[in-house]
């Protein structure tokens, strides 16, 4: 195993009160992650999260619903959280928490690969327009893990390939 946390977030309850943001599909755009337009969690409801389900840096997130998000992938920083204590994820997010000696970027490029795109829509169920990725299927993903320094090394080739072309 390379994850010591591989499952979907919760449904949330809602609330006006901007304390708690929920990471929802929307937070997970294909240019990166960002929380513009996040809505926020009813306290009532945060017991249902407890510690582990409180996003963290380098915690990979696919969008695991719908037709046109379905797959999008991204990784968690906690930078990105600004003044909010923590971020919890909604129900159409799964959260793959890399362990070490494991590379988060390495497997986020992995799954962002034509690779692992094709993975995640091959293990996509249900109607036209409510596909779902169960976090079952992820966790029975087959992917190439070289040692960590060439993980690592792979990741600073893409993101230099990334910057100098702007994909």
């Amino acid at each position: 195993a390379i994850c010591s946390l591989l499952r979907r977030g919760k449904s949330p309850v809602y609330t006006d009160d901007a304390s708690i943001p929920v990471f929802a599909q929307k937070c997970n755009q294909p240019w990166g992650i960002t929380l513009e337009k996040v809505k926020f969690l009813d306290r009532s409801a945060l017991d249902r999260y407890g510690e582990t389900l409180k996003l963290r840096s380098g915690d990979v997130v696919v969008n695991s619903t719908g037709t046109g998000t379905l797959g999008r992938v991204g990784v968690f920083d906690e930078g990105l959280l600004g003044d909010y204590p923590f971020i919890v994820p909604d129900s159409h997010v799964a959260v793959v928490r890399i362990m070490q000696p494991f590379e988060s970027k390495y497997v986020f490029h992995l799954l962002r690969s034509e690779y692992g795109q094709g993975l995640i829509f091959s293990k996509q169920t249900g109607s036209t327009n409510q596909k779902e990725l169960p976090a079952k299927e992820i966790a029975l993903f087959l992917i190439p893990i070289p040692p960590l320094g060439e993980q690592r090394r792979i990741v600073k080739d893409i993101e230099a390939i990334i910057s100098t072309t702007n994909l």
